[in-house]
């Protein structure tokens, strides 16, 4: 029973990533940008629903987890070196169910360790510095500013009809709401938002053998 168990939670993982790296596409928005994923499986389909962010600086500085403040300088080469960064990537990095580290400047530097599906900071309107440490390959890159909810929500047009594969199995969006379960064909956009700084995105998914 323990390894059907198992291997169920493995496939809903697989299928949130499917899902993921659908929305990615279809939204032109980076993965970091996705929250969360939720799935809900009914006798005829699944109902998918996402949490996309716009500005997240004050919810990731409020983030549950050990943050680390530390001052950093950067080389000619683009590698980071301080004197407690190896502090950080030792409290924060090392740790095996850790897949990210971000470091962002906020007049002090913050340090954070993430697990896979976890939300990420954008560089925002105020120049706000981020960094994102890459805990399978080491490399560190930059997290660059991206368009706003108001932007992205232009595209959810884009998901409805389309379609995603998972092993032998493809998905087919044939529903799409927005918020507090807005039709999207009903939703004005900009003007339902209660909440400025995230999106909530519900799809109807049908799923068919290929």
């Amino acid at each position: 029973m323990s390894d059907k168990i198992h291997k169920l939670q493995a496939d809903i993982h697989h299928v949130k990533d499917a899902l993921r790296s659908f929305l990615v596409d279809k939204l032109n928005v980076s993965f970091l940008r996705i929250n969360w994923i939720k799935l809900n499986f009914l006798d005829s389909h699944i109902v998918a629903k996402a949490e996309i962010l716009d500005s997240f600086v004050t919810y990731f500085e409020s983030k549950k987890g050990v943050s680390h403040k530390f001052n950093i300088k950067s080389t000619e080469s683009g590698q980071i070196h301080t004197s407690t960064i190896d502090e950080c990537l030792r409290l924060q990095a090392f740790k095996a169910n850790l897949s990210y580290v971000i470091t962002c400047g906020t007049g002090h530097y913050l340090c954070l360790g993430i697990v896979n599906g976890d939300s990420l900071p954008d560089e925002n309107e105020n120049g706000l510095n981020c960094k994102l440490y890459n805990n399978s390959d080491h490399s560190l890159t930059k997290l660059l500013a991206e368009v706003p909810l108001e932007v992205i929500e232009k595209s959810y047009s884009n998901l409805n009809g389309s379609r995603f594969n998972y092993s032998d199995i493809e998905f087919a969006v044939v529903d799409v709401k927005i918020g507090d379960d807005i039709r999207f064909d009903n939703y004005k956009l900009s003007q339902n938002r209660t909440n400025p700084l995230r999106d909530y995105v519900s799809l109807k998914l049908l799923k068919s053998s290929i």
